[in-house]
Formats: structure tokens, sequence, C-alpha cells
């Protein structure tokens, strides 16, 4: 029966290690200006779309929001261990819930995410429309 000990021992271990971990991570953004200076290009660059606003800003993570006649879209982007994923969402009455991510090296061109993201959007979109036609 000890060796769920052992197994406990093993778990607490990681839990421990991702938090610290996590915590050296949200120090790093914070040294580098916190999330909305580290990713002021990519965060301006959905701001100038129509419609789209600043919803939230931690140590970790920045919301975007747009509502539109589709239904509402989120662009959430997260500070993951040595990279920044993006995360797009949008939920409508008539075309059901839709996600995508796309996950970059933290330190990459951000106009270059930028468009490879809105890109991959639309044609996205643009699928789902046309299956709904």
């Amino acid at each position: 029966m000890k060796w769920w000990i052992f197994v406990l021992l093993i778990i607490a271990i990681l839990i421990i290690k991702f938090l610290f971990d996590h915590k050296n991570q949200q120090i790093d953004v914070a040294k580098q200006g916190g999330m909305k200076h580290k990713y002021s290009k990519l965060i301006d660059n959905f701001l100038e779309e129509d419609g789209f606003e600043l919803a939230g800003v931690d140590n970790s993570s920045v919301t975007i929001v747009k509502s539109n006649i589709m239904g509402p879209e989120v662009i959430l982007l997260l500070q993951t261990f040595g990279n920044i994923t993006v995360q797009w969402k949008m939920e409508s009455k008539e075309f059901g819930k839709h996600k995508l991510e796309w996950t970059f090296n933290e330190f990459g061109d951000q106009d270059k995410m930028y468009n490879k993201v809105t890109e991959e959007i639309s044609v996205y979109l643009e699928n789902v429309i046309s299956n709904f036609i």
C-alpha cells in the first residue's frame, strides 16, 4: 500500500514545479513590461480592427472582444512557457460555436502573428458561411 504514497509524492512535486515555473514566467513577463507592453504590436493590430475592444489584462493573458452580427468574438492571448498562444472563439446563434488556436514563439514577429491569425480566421469563416448557404 506504500506505492500510493510514492505516486502522491510525485504528483505533489510536479504541481509544485509547475507553480514555481508559472510564477517565474509571470515575473519574466512583468520584467518585460507586462502583457500589454510585451505584446503591444499584436494587441494594437487587433484593436485597430473595427469593433474590437480590450476587455482584460492580467499577468499572463490579454482578452480582446468584439460584438458583431455573427455573434461575439473573443481573442485571447495567453503567455505559455516560451510561447504566446492566440485563441479565437466565436459563438453564433446561426453558425454555432467555433474555436481556433495558434502558438508562436514569444519573441516572434507580432505583425506576422497577426497576419497569420486574421488570414486563417477569414478563410475559416468563409468556409463556415459557405457550408450554410
